[in-house]
């Protein structure tokens, strides 16, 4: 009966969250496919990372990581084998839909896009959670949307990146996610925790952070629809700028 109440509550933010997001612009058939190709890019992208990560962890092992201090290996693994794996492939994912997106999209839906492919990925691994009876873990991932709200974070600085033409943003884009993300999973890490249970503060913080942040993502969501300010085609602008 537990494992049911985790599975669902992993599920139903995530495709309530999809079902909103898809149906924020009724009359644009275009974006409302994306929506649902970016969902199921992130679907798919677990399988990229899953490939991934196998590969870095046989690289760490022979190479002798597991061997040294145990902050080594974890640093290692949430650094590298998760963070930086699953943020990288993600975003490339989501470069795909953006490169096969034929109509004239907005930072809105930049955002709404990288939010979806994040979101995909994260009711994998939230079912994958429940399945091994890791309970509270999966409870939280689907109910913060962990990887929903780094999806936000991605979306909505790279798109201001093509907004302004700042490479700065292009920075952010990628890092905010991904420290957020490697800390948050390090401070998971039981060997930490058995160091000093008190360094659990860690990832209870960020699981706090990401609560916060989805619900500006969701006010963001609500609030910019009609702005003219992201809404505004962002191709017009990469144009102009490539012809100055």
């Amino acid at each position: 009966m537990i494992i049911v109440i985790a599975f669902i509550a992993t599920l139903a933010p995530s495709l309530l969250l999809f079902f909103w997001l898809r149906s924020r612009n009724k009359d644009k058939p275009e974006y409302r496919k994306t929506c649902t190709k970016s969902l199921l890019m992130g679907l798919l992208s677990t399988l990229a990372i899953t490939g991934a990560a196998l590969a870095l962890d046989i690289i760490g092992s022979l190479a002798g990581l597991k061997k040294l201090h145990w902050l080594v290996w974890a640093i290692y693994k949430t650094f590298i084998l998760f963070a930086l794996t699953e943020e990288t492939f993600k975003f490339i994912f989501f470069k795909q839909v953006l490169n096969k997106t034929r109509f004239e999209y907005s930072w809105y839906d930049v955002t709404a896009f990288m939010t979806l492919v994040g979101t995909g990925f994260g009711m994998l691994e939230s079912v994958l959670y429940s399945l091994n009876i890791d309970v509270i873990s999966a409870i939280v991932r689907g109910v913060t949307l962990s990887h929903g709200v780094y999806g936000f974070i991605m979306g909505y600085f790279y798109a201001k990146a093509l907004k302004t033409g700042k490479k700065f943003y292009y920075v952010l884009s990628f890092m905010i996610p991904y420290l957020l993300h490697a800390i948050y999973d390090f401070g998971l890490v039981p060997e930490l925790l058995e160091f000093n249970d008190n360094l659990a503060v860690i990832s209870v913080l960020l699981a706090l952070a990401d609560l916060v942040i989805m619900i500006l993502m969701i006010v963001f969501f609500a609030r910019r629809r009609k702005s003219e300010r992201y809404n505004s085609p962002l191709t017009v602008t990469i144009q102009t700028e490539n012809a100055n």
